[in-house]
């Protein structure tokens, strides 16, 4: 009996110390667990639809570069989906498309969003597209090599002569459309590489500029424009 009491008395004693060194979550930290699973309902179904876009742009990557680049992308919303599946906004940028900073040093370098685009698009968020007519978005630093640029786009309808035209510094390209660039709407989007160019030093605040002719009622969206190191890089 003696041995029974002693033995239930280390037990307890054991179940305090437990006790003492795991207390229960504060009300601060209840809190933050109830906004990280709200904020998760938030992020995942937006993780889900840029991944279900990242994949599809891998399918028809035309170029090697950026099959790689986009291989990357998916691998990275992957894990944050497979993980917390919050994106951390507070994380060191080192591929931030903003302003100042270049997105990736291999593969995709910029990638260029509607909503960085001037002028904005009327509609925001993951189903934002420029409208062309003509946009522009500022670069603040590109260096100097071969790039790829590719379109990210929708195309519904085709004038008769219709062309893209992209502007960059002082080089200027123009890329006949046929009627094999039709997308069946304004929603299904498709890849298209729109010109190469090459410059021989680095490339500082210089404005990238794609517009189309004929202009007038919209015919063409951007979801968005990639530019890639060229194979030859």
């Amino acid at each position: 009996m003696t041995a029974f009491v002693l033995g239930w008395g280390a037990g307890a004693r054991a179940q305090t110390a437990a006790t003492q060194a795991a207390p229960p979550p504060s009300r601060l930290e209840q809190l933050e667990a109830t906004y990280n699973e709200l904020l998760r309902g938030i992020h995942l179904p937006l993780l889900n639809q840029y991944l279900a876009e990242l994949q599809a742009l891998q399918a028809k990557a035309l170029i090697a570069s950026e099959s790689a680049a986009l291989k990357t992308e998916v691998a990275r919303v992957q894990a944050i989906i497979a993980g917390k599946g919050i994106v951390d906004f507070d994380a060191p940028k080192p591929e931030s498309k903003e302003a100042g900073k270049v997105v990736r040093k291999s593969g995709i370098v910029f990638t260029l969003e509607p909503g960085d685009a001037a002028p904005l698009p009327a509609k925001s968020g993951p189903d934002a597209v420029v409208p062309l007519g003509k946009a522009s978005w500022l670069l603040s630093s590109l260096p100097a090599g071969s790039y790829d640029v590719v379109a990210h786009y929708a195309c519904p309808a085709l004038p008769a002569g219709a062309k893209v035209h992209v502007a960059f510094g002082k080089q200027e390209f123009d890329r006949e459309l046929q009627a094999s660039h039709l997308t069946k709407d304004g929603k299904t989007f498709r890849v298209m590489r729109l010109c190469q160019f090459t410059i021989k030093e680095e490339q500082v605040r210089q404005s990238f500029v794609v517009s189309v002719a004929p202009e007038g009622e919209p015919w063409m969206f951007l979801k968005q424009v990639l530019i890639v190191k060229s194979k030859t890089e």
